[in-house]
């Protein structure tokens, strides 16, 4: 099958149209080929998902011989991808060779994935967001994939340190940021939202008496951060942790590989390629 025919496939398997009750179409929406669109009549050889196509990733999939990258996140550094201002940055260069090596159509799968797989009963849940609590191991605990902001009970609470030790050990990430006391008891936690300076309505989520903790993707050292540090000094359950944003949500990428092997049907390798941690820590 050829590429875009693939991501044309690819598209219809998801609730599409809004995400987030923001709506979008095909001129809107940030799901668009971000490099290759003259290969795209191309049979397609093989498909590797993951959440953006670093360098490491395309030698990847250079080697099991996949010609379409499905991306979550953008693949040259800046929101849109644009690269009229990248035309003599040398690591872009090296970049772009080894995509033209192979022939390497990318495609970013943002708006679409995270609109929903539609499920029988006409709801759609975050395709994104339905990987991670299966690699959490979390389905129980979860009250409704169906509505943001997507909250999780715990029968028996977890310490703060555990909760950090479970993200770090079922997301392989190197380290959890957080505010909080280490033995501080999580019964209820959100997970989903970004802090990045204008977070008024994540601190009102964070106030509310059944919530314990908010686990962010992205978060700035004010705003949300300065509220569970006041809030945990006057003695009130409160905390905060972040794992990253592409670690996070890096396996829904790997659910979507499967999803894809299912669904398309296709003869062809379907695999996740593991963007990984970005950072490393050095600590006291």
């Amino acid at each position: 099958m050829k590429k875009d025919a693939i991501i044309t496939k690819t598209k219809e398997l998801y609730q599409g149209k809004h995400y987030l009750g923001i709506e979008f179409n095909e001129q809107t929406s940030r799901d668009q080929v971000l490099y290759g669109e003259e290969w795209l009549s191309e049979e397609c050889t093989g498909i590797v998902t993951t959440c953006w196509a670093s360098v490491d990733v395309i030698k990847e999939a250079q080697k099991i011989g996949a010609n379409l990258i499905i991306v979550h996140e953008a693949l040259f550094w800046n929101h849109g991808d644009q690269q009229d201002w990248l035309q003599e940055n040398k690591t872009y260069q090296l970049k772009k060779e080894l995509l033209d090596e192979a022939k390497i159509t990318v495609w970013r799968n943002h708006d679409f994935v995270h609109s929903g797989i539609l499920q029988e009963d006409g709801s759609a849940i975050d395709g994104i967001f339905l990987g991670v609590v299966k690699t959490l191991g979390w389905e129980k605990f979860v009250e409704d994939l169906t509505r943001f902001p997507f909250i999780f009970r715990f029968d028996k609470g977890k310490t703060l340190h555990e909760l950090s030790h479970e993200l770090i050990d079922k997301l392989e990430v190197n380290g959890i940021r957080y505010v909080g006391e280490s033995k501080q008891v999580i019964r209820n936690l959100i997970v989903g939202y970004h802090a990045l300076g204008q977070d008024n309505d994540i601190i009102k989520q964070l106030e509310r008496e059944d919530i314990d903790a908010i686990c962010l993707l992205e978060m700035v050292d004010f705003t949300v951060l300065e509220f569970a540090k006041d809030s945990l000094s006057l003695g009130r359950n409160k905390a905060v942790l972040s794992a990253g944003h592409f670690n996070t949500e890096e396996p829904g990428m790997a659910y979507m590989a499967d999803f894809l092997v299912e669904k398309l049907e296709l003869e062809i390798p379907i695999q996740f390629v593991k963007s990984g941690d970005t950072v490393n820590y050095i600590v006291k």
